[in-house]
């Protein structure tokens, strides 16, 4: 079969899809002077074994409905399907535009990479972008962004929404990497 039906099959489910490069460039490690350093973090070390495809599970999709004060942020462009649990929380946790005043209230962030909730983050606080030690990288660094400090959220979050779609959240066409439920 030809290259082109090759991939118009695949798209219809009738043969092993393509597999997409994970290769994204990790931000630059810079540090910043009364840096506050967060905790390491401890759920794993590596996070290989995060299932991307959809389960096709409907409850997985359709009923996911998160009930706490949360940061919804989409780390697409800097994903690794090989990075640690720590690099998945500083691509996770800096720098977004955000709302200064609104994002006091949100409690959990959480990290999504094309739909799916790869983990829970418990915020402690939000700092101005370039204030707390983390790699970032040094363009995302600009005035009017911020990063937040914060822990893997409790089991009993966790539980409820790793793994899970939450494609039905983003409307169709919104680019924007940060939606605010709840607060």
């Amino acid at each position: 079969m030809s290259s082109f039906f090759s991939k118009i099959a695949g798209i219809f489910g009738k043969s092993e899809p393509k597999e997409e490069s994970s290769q994204h460039t990790a931000p630059e490690a810079t540090t910043a002077n009364n840096a506050v350093e967060a905790e390491p973090l401890t759920a794993s070390d590596n996070i290989d074994d995060v299932n991307i495809e959809n389960s096709g599970d409907s409850e997985n999709i359709d009923n996911l409905d998160i009930t706490e004060p949360a940061l919804l942020i989409r780390i697409s462009r800097a994903y690794d399907a090989n990075m640690t649990e720590q690099e998945l929380y500083d691509i996770t946790r800096s720098s977004w535009k955000v709302n200064y005043d609104r994002v006091q209230n949100v409690e959990y962030a959480f990290s999504i990479y094309q739909g799916q909730i790869l983990e829970v983050y418990k915020v402690a606080g939000w700092y101005g972008a370039g204030t707390t030690f983390a790699e970032r990288n040094e363009d995302a660094l600009a005035s009017g962004r911020f990063e937040f400090v914060g822990t893997i959220a409790e089991d009993n979050v966790r539980d409820k929404y790793i793994n899970k779609s939450a494609k039905h959240l983003f409307k169709p066409g919104n680019a924007s990497p940060v939606m605010y439920l709840n607060c």
